[in-house]
């Protein structure tokens, strides 16, 4: 398996691998290595001790004996009585009180016997540097914030990195967070990162209070510089689907940005959006926009139907990219459908659906959207702005 690139984080990986192989291998001595749980985080330890630390995994526990997970058996609970001196085993689950005692009853201690790498870690303060035996480490300096580990991920902060009160970040199994220099984050914001996805929010990004931020199950989300988003927006990658917002993009509040189901959401650099935006890409469709781009407020834009659609022979769900060009501005309460395709410099009026495609420069208006004009731009100036420097131009 090819090794994950962990350089992006910025420190020496290869060195934090060597002392945990050291401290791993002490524990261990010369005892077989046994999994408790044969599922998907069991599955990510096993890669993760194979990969990194070169420890081989002897077999599986579960309280169903039920075969082989990739070659490995998995056999129940009671092979491991009063066989400490033979087996160490690292438990993958979620904190299960009743795995202690029967581990317990079978004469293992915890920390000589076992360990429990589900359990849930809290930390609230670093000064610079954390790692902790379940493989996270924590590059940069932060307190008052609650941060919750469960295996094997990594957190690196930048300088001058503020949070506010109550803020919470969670992360999980295999998964990556990166703050650059200069970000704040507002109190109450909540992120979280599992199942070997990573989220990175670039430098002098301005994050408000009350965000939600969610990534899960080898997704990412990448936010760029300078960028600002108001209170209570949600923005969501789940199922090896990916967003990113362009530099200098501002999302104002109360905005759903959504992207699931190996899909796609991108925005150019310098696009804003008003209060109430949702936009939803899913089932492996694309959602796309331009450079400067202006989003009025309560725009709705899905590339999918959302729900199955029926009738007396077939069952489906239509998918389709969403293709928005160079400067193109859309009035408040649009909607864009599955298969738009807007070009460059396309005006799109207050409460119009659209739904396919259009040459750049158009106006468009209405139920569905038609050209109603051609060969137009606009500019981000009020009229008065626009007149007092054209006349400014004109008098040089």
């Amino acid at each position: 398996m090819k090794q994950k690139d962990y350089s992006v984080l910025g420190f020496n990986f290869d060195k934090e691998r060597l002392g945990y192989k050291i401290m791993y291998r002490k524990i261990i001595g010369n005892r077989k290595v046994v999994i408790w749980g044969a599922w998907y985080a069991g599955k990510l330890l096993k890669e993760q001790f194979e990969d990194k630390y070169n420890i081989e995994i002897d077999f599986f526990v579960d309280n169903k004996e039920h075969g082989k997970i990739d070659n490995i058996r998995v056999l129940t609970p009671n092979v491991l009585n009063k066989k400490n001196d033979y087996y160490f085993v690292f438990i993958s689950s979620t904190e299960h009180q009743s795995i202690r005692e029967q581990l317990r009853r079978y004469g293992y201690k915890e920390g000589e016997d076992y360990l429990y790498i589900g359990s849930d870690v809290i930390v609230s303060k670093s000064n610079g540097y954390y790692e902790d035996i379940y493989g996270n480490l924590i590059r940069g300096r932060f307190e008052n914030l609650k941060m919750n580990f469960g295996l094997c991920s990594c957190v690196e902060i930048g300088d001058n990195v503020k949070f506010g009160s109550g803020v919470e970040i969670n992360l999980n199994s295999f998964s990556n967070l990166i703050i650059e220099d200069n970000v704040y984050i507002g109190e109450n914001t909540k992120i979280t990162v599992r199942k070997k996805s990573k989220l990175i929010i670039r430098k002098n990004t301005y994050i408000d209070e009350n965000c939600l931020f969610t990534c899960i199950n080898y997704s990412e989300i990448d936010i760029g510089e300078e960028c600002n988003i108001s209170r209570s927006t949600l923005i969501k990658s789940i199922k090896k689907s990916y967003i990113e917002i362009g530099s200098n993009s501002r999302i104002d509040r109360n905005g759903r940005i959504r992207s699931f189901s190996e899909s796609t959401i991108s925005f150019g650099k310098y696009n804003t959006f008003e209060q109430n935006i949702d936009i939803t890409s899913n089932s492996n469709s694309r959602f796309r926009t331009g450079d400067d781009c202006m989003f009025s407020y309560d725009i709705n834009a899905r590339s999918n139907d959302g729900h199955v659609i029926l009738n007396e022979k077939n069952v489906y769900e239509r998918a389709n990219d969403i293709i928005i060009g160079e400067h193109v501005w859309l009035g408040m309460r649009c909607i864009i459908l599955p298969g738009t395709n807007l070009g460059s410099n396309c005006i799109v009026g207050a409460g119009s659906i659209v739904n396919k495609q259009y040459a750049k420069g158009s106006l468009i208006v209405g139920v569905p959207g038609r050209i109603i004009k051609g060969n137009i731009s606009w500019d981000r100036k009020t009229i008065e702005e626009y007149l007092c420097r054209e006349n400014e131009e004109n008098k040089k």
